[in-house]
């Protein structure tokens, strides 16, 4: 009986592996047609590949969001082109893709995307918080076994070993107890309504245009909160593009 047990375990992690494996393979084999399309310049067949790949694995390569970008705005699609420099920046934060979406929002008289050093800075923080977050904790550690270390076997322990411990100790907490939400959303559709609160009954704050850029700094049902000129909105989900 428990070696039937463990065959059939067997063969359902082979399975499983063997799915995995397919389904990763088609996403691998299209993104090398894609780009093949995009080199011979059939925009329009290497759009439909690289949007199906992100639709299908929820993840693209820098390069892919750039020819993304590209091809929509040549076909005049501002709204997607925007929202895949979006997704770029939100990877690599470069002066150089921002300049570009400011440059193509101000063509189409669009809000929410003047770039500043702060807002850099917000995206390079969540983007590594983790990785930062950790190697504070392991300097701290180290720190705490080799004080602790010196007074168990009764050796001098300088003062400033002890502050910068706890300055150290300190600045994780203020890490753990600091988390910038860097998301954004760009709206999808034309004449978007703000309203004051998560519901369509909410006084209207404004009405979007197709394209504009809302910082995004939480979610409740279907309604993502956000902000217009100092105003706390919400928007439907639905009618933007959530850029994570």
């Amino acid at each position: 009986m428990q070696t039937n047990i463990t065959k059939k375990t067997l063969l359902l992690m082979l399975l499983a592996g063997c799915c995995v494996t397919l389904s990763a393979q088609p996403a691998s084999q299209l993104l090398v047609q894609a780009d093949t399309l995009f080199g011979r310049k059939q925009y329009t067949q290497s759009i439909r590949l690289y949007e199906q790949i992100l639709h299908q694995t929820g993840q693209a390569t820098p390069a892919m969001l750039l020819r993304m970008a590209f091809v929509r705005e040549g076909f005049g699609d501002y709204t997607q082109a925007l929202y895949y420099l979006n997704l770029y920046y939100r990877q690599k934060p470069r002066q150089s893709v921002a300049l570009k979406m400011e440059e193509l929002a101000s063509r189409h008289s669009l809000e929410g995307y003047r770039f500043s050093d702060m807002d850099f800075f917000f995206i390079w923080y969540d983007r590594y918080y983790e990785y930062l977050v950790a190697v504070l904790l392991l300097v701290s550690g180290l720190m705490l076994i080799a004080v602790t270390r010196k007074k168990v076997l009764g050796r001098f322990v300088p003062a400033r070993h002890g502050i910068g411990l706890m300055l150290l100790l300190l600045l994780n907490i203020a890490l753990l107890n600091l988390r910038f939400d860097a998301r954004t959303a760009i709206v999808v559709r034309e004449n978007a309504y703000l309203m004051s609160a998560p519901s369509a009954g909410a006084r209207l704050v404004h009405i979007s245009r197709k394209g504009n850029r809302l910082p995004v700094s939480g979610r409740q049902d279907i309604w993502l909160k956000t902000e217009w000129n100092g105003q706390t909105a919400y928007v439907r989900q639905q009618h933007v593009l959530l850029v994570e």
